[in-house]
């Protein structure tokens, strides 16, 4: 099997707290025990269901929502026949939003058969957070569309940090009232980056720098190499 590789994660030029695709999540707490319905959108657009449950029993810390799979119906939540453990989490835990594929994902949660959103995507609330990879390495400016806040991220390629991505630590940004804290941060290649949400916000992290897709080259020859030896074989 010839190998492949995703060559939208190397083009993609915006991240968008309020518009999700690959690569960007974002997590809330819901800390009231109940059963939680959610709307999917993309672009705007209603797209899907999903739903779930809080409970103080559930010993699960997080609850991660693929929201293109939700928008295709694959997966609708806990009270469809789904296996339950899949989709219960404690109130101590967090809900993780993603999308695994397409871009321009939303979602409106709300609990039991309110109307009214307690989670609101576009609109991240103190104790939300965003997180991020950017695996690029070249320039990117943040910025709180909202809050007004901004930061500068110069991506790195550094082996030496990248050799066990799972055990690097993220890179953390306080996001308060017109500011970003710190001002700039220099993550390697693919490290995660976590905005720390303290007051109404919606981050766009855009690409500015002209650096050559270095990354995307090295694993282009490591892709060729592998399947170069596979052929031989």
């Amino acid at each position: 099997m010839q190998p492949t590789i995703r060559r939208d994660l190397f083009t993609q030029e915006v991240f968008d707290s309020g518009s999700l695709g690959p690569l960007v999540s974002v997590i809330h707490r819901f800390d009231c025990a109940g059963t939680y319905s959610g709307k999917v959108l993309r672009h705007g657009a209603p797209a899907g269901s999903f739903a779930f449950i809080v409970d103080p029993q559930s010993e699960t810390g997080q609850l991660s929502i693929d929201l293109s799979e939700a928008a295709d119906g694959r997966h609708s939540g806990c009270c469809d026949g789904d296996d339950p453990s899949h989709w219960v989490v404690s109130p101590s835990g967090y809900v993780l939003f993603y999308a695994s594929r397409g871009r321009g994902y939303a979602t409106l949660v709300a609990e039991g058969d309110q109307r009214k959103p307690v989670f609101d995507s576009p609109m991240l609330r103190a104790g939300d957070l965003f997180a991020l990879s950017l695996i690029e390495p070249t320039t990117y400016h943040a910025t709180d569309r909202i809050g007004g806040g901004k930061a500068g991220i110069a991506v790195k390629r550094d082996p030496k940090r990248t050799r066990n991505l799972r055990n690097l630590e993220p890179v953390y940004v306080e996001v308060g009232q017109g500011t970003m804290q710190p001002h700039e941060i220099d993550p390697a290649s693919a490290q995660g980056i976590v905005f720390r949400i303290n007051t109404e916000s919606r981050i766009v992290v855009q690409k500015t720098g002209k650096t050559p897709d270095d990354a995307s080259r090295v694993l282009h020859r490591s892709f060729r190499a592998d399947a170069s030896a596979q052929n031989k074989i």
